[in-house]
């Protein structure tokens, strides 16, 4: 499609540009895709400028001041005084493995809880007060943590273009095993194959294991009584490389597990091995030689970042949502009035009813407004395949245009746009071939 977009990219302005990287490249594992030279001093992580990414997700940072001048001793307050409202809503595979993560980098992360709109969620704050949400889809029955006034008025839901709580992927699925004793089976998958009983147990007739990402049900007759689904089964367990496949087979291999045979690479490009449990339900444990670009590795700290989107308050949700529309995205029906998620090209943009007249310091923010207009600071920078196509649709569709499209010294062309409420939107790519 010539007007795909690529990733939004949120854009940070931040006061210490090294403690900064230290919360994102060495305690969240950005990696740093471009910057600008270090200042005049040559200390390091003195950047005025970064690019940062993380599987998907990628960030920019720019100084609030020249790097080459002597910094303020603190944060202008004047300048940092939205920043408590700004959130990221970052998808995560394993929220809780998140947490430990956050924990044992020493950041002060609170614990994950369910949210009322169906997340799991944990929350932490960077150097500048920006809020980053790691959440993902829960299948738990969601209890409300309080009432519906604080959870409407605390929190933001991540919803499906329907309206409804969603994530931009789908979850793994839980096979759910046939066994004759539960409680036989379950310490079979404990001692032998070295799963984690998560809940349930002989009473319920139901069991949950879990080894890393690899969730399985248990199910005695008296349970599958109502669905009349027998066994034995077979389940795939897709692990991320030949080296795990092969160390995973030693494993159940000593641990007395019963395995068919020892892993083969074969001629249809998997690299496998097939093991049994109790009831004769099979594991055939492999690893897709042939697709290897779709691993599905987590390779930070068993946590994988699966979508990154800005937040925009807005003063008028449905003039916000008609502006972006002409962008080209997509919206369902918000969200309590007063959440819209724009959806385009698989990302997605979250629009929060929140009037300015309300804050404050509505002059302070007004005259924050006017110098990032005045100086260009961004407050979203896209890639576009398709450059010149796109910005003369924003043109043909009234979008209010701050700099038209031109060249860039990096070979690259951009534009930038200006929203109803002020924020300055910057979209580049490369120009296409002649």
């Amino acid at each position: 499609m010539p007007l795909a977009l690529r990733p939004v990219c949120p854009y940070f302005e931040v006061f210490d540009m090294p403690a900064s990287l230290a919360f994102y490249r060495d305690a969240l594992g950005f990696e740093v895709v471009s910057a600008s030279p270090l200042a005049a001093s040559g200390a390091p992580d003195t950047h005025g400028w970064a690019w940062l990414r993380q599987g998907g997700a990628e960030l920019m940072l720019n100084t609030a001041s020249d790097p080459d001048a002597e910094r303020p001793a603190a944060p202008d307050p004047t300048r940092a005084v939205g920043h408590a409202d700004v959130h990221l809503y970052i998808g995560c595979a394993d929220v809780d493995a998140m947490y430990a993560h956050l924990r044992g980098r020493g950041l002060d992360a609170g614990p994950p809880h369910v949210t009322s709109y169906g997340m799991r969620e944990v929350s932490v704050c960077d150097p500048d007060g920006f809020t980053l949400n790691f959440l993902s889809r829960t299948d738990v029955a969601v209890a409300a943590e309080s009432d519906a006034d604080d959870a409407v008025a605390s929190r933001s839901p991540v919803t499906s273009r329907g309206g409804s709580p969603a994530t931009s992927e789908i979850p793994g699925a839980v096979p759910e095993i046939p066994v004759q004793d539960v409680a036989a089976a379950t310490a079979y998958y404990e001692q032998r194959l070295g799963f984690t009983l998560d809940w349930g147990g002989e009473a319920l007739g139901l069991a949950g294991v879990s080894r890393g990402r690899c969730r399985l049900f248990l199910a005695d007759p008296r349970y599958r009584e109502a669905y009349g689904n027998v066994g034995p089964t077979l389940t795939w367990l897709n692990l991320t490389s030949k080296d795990d496949v092969d160390a995973l087979y030693h494993a159940w291999n000593a641990s007395g597990a019963r395995v068919m045979a020892a892993p083969e690479s074969k001629p249809w490009g998997l690299h496998e091995f097939t093991a049994a449990d109790l009831d004769g339900n099979l594991l055939r444990v492999f690893y897709d030689v042939v697709t290897a670009g779709r691993d599905l590795r987590s390779d930070r700290a068993g946590a994988r970042l699966t979508s990154f989107a800005p937040q925009f308050l807005v003063d008028d949700l449905a003039r916000s949502v008609a502006y972006y529309r002409r962008l080209g995205f997509d919206f369902g029906e918000p969200w309590g009035g007063y959440y819209a998620i724009g959806v385009r090209d698989g990302l997605e943009l979250h629009l929060k009813a929140a009037p300015k007249h309300e804050m404050a310091q509505q002059a302070v923010y007004d005259a924050e407004r006017q110098r990032r207009r005045a100086h260009e600071h961004l407050d979203a920078a896209a890639g576009v395949d398709g450059i010149e196509a796109f910005y003369a649709r924003c043109v043909a569709n009234g979008a209010t245009v701050l700099r038209p499209l031109g060249d860039t010294a990096w070979g690259t062309k951009d534009f930038y746009l200006e929203d109803p409420d002020g924020y300055v939107l910057a979209f580049g790519g490369r120009p296409v071939a002649r």
